[in-house]
């Protein structure tokens, strides 16, 4: 399998597993470097987008003199969107449901992370 199988694999058992509506790895310019959205969804948006609050996230932390965010959670009342740094130039961005276990989705994507790592 190559790197990108074996990225999209993971990525899909994340969805399965935390029950996600989708997922994606996006550089911190908005690029996405694999996904799993649904049909309909425009993955070039939803790279631009979140990286976009990721960096203001960034900003904000450091404004007010504090550490880089361990992560950032957008969440409303049709579900939560979730962004997880995997190292300094790339994010995970996990789409639940509303009403998610939010410690379980948190706890997917710490499992998830190092394996991401080795694959970008």
């Amino acid at each position: 399998m190559t790197k990108r199988e074996d990225l999209d694999k993971l990525l899909r058992s994340l969805v399965r597993s935390a029950e996600l509506i989708g997922c994606a790895v996006v550089s911190s310019d908005g690029l996405i470097i694999a996904s799993i959205l649904p049909a309909g969804m425009d993955s070039e948006l939803v790279g631009a987008m979140t990286s976009t609050l990721a960096g203001s996230a960034d900003t904000v932390s450091s404004e007010l003199s504090k550490s880089q965010p361990e992560m950032v959670i957008v969440r409303t009342k049709s579900g939560d969107i979730t962004i997880i740094p995997v190292d300094s130039e790339t994010v995970l961005i996990m789409l639940a449901p509303a009403k998610i276990n939010l410690g379980f989705l948190l706890n997917e994507a710490k499992r998830i992370v190092p394996r991401l790592k080795k694959l970008i």
